[in-house]
């Protein structure tokens, strides 16, 4: 009976040494770097024409502004007027976007469902909406048609805590065309407001 359970114990051993080997050998064989890579970055500015797929896309300005503000000059209530969002503030962003086909696109499908407002390091992605007359609307653009649109992003408490507002002016914020395989950004360097 001691004889088995020794002869038992022992095999048990052995097996959890083999599986801690190969664990060791493993995490050493998988190099996450090699077979994940960084992506490469490219990095616009204000004021640039940067192509993306169909579209190509220039950034003209970039406000932060106070819900009543943004109301007022561009209509943007896209959360109602309850009392409860006098913290809630908006980055306005005004691009110029150029239709480089030659049939007509709908930016909703092409462009506005990649196009995110990253502030970075504080960790917030925020995807936009386009609004004219003060509602929700869907752009289409001709052959080669060029347009001015107004992105509206919610910086609300639910995004971003009123606590933690500055570290606003020590991030970079940006906005992000595409991550993998080529992080490509425009850098918001000149926001009227913050």
């Amino acid at each position: 009976m001691m004889h088995s359970k020794k002869r038992i114990i022992k095999r048990v051993v052995i097996a959890c040494l083999i599986l801690v080997v190969s664990g060791v050998w493993l995490v050493g064989y998988i190099d996450v770097n090699k077979r994940f890579p960084k992506p490469e970055q490219q990095v616009h500015s204000i004021g640039e024409w940067v192509r993306t797929g169909d579209t190509s896309i220039k950034v003209n300005s970039v406000e932060y502004m106070p819900q009543e503000e943004a109301n007022s000059q561009y209509g943007s209530e896209l959360l109602p007027d309850n009392g409860n969002n006098s913290n809630t503030y908006y980055f306005i962003a005004k691009i110029d976007v150029k239709n480089e086909t030659d049939k007509e696109i709908k930016l909703s499908k092409t462009l506005l469902e990649h196009l995110g407002l990253e502030i970075y390091p504080v960790g917030v992605l925020i995807y936009g909406e386009v609004m004219e007359n003060g509602e929700l609307t869907s752009i289409k653009l001709k052959a080669q048609e060029q347009r001015e649109i107004v992105l509206h992003f919610i910086m609300s408490q639910g995004v971003l805590r009123d606590d933690r507002r500055w570290m606003l002016k020590k991030s970079q914020i940006r906005i992000v065309l595409s991550n993998y395989p080529v992080h490509e950004i425009i850098v918001l360097d000149d926001i009227k407001g913050l």
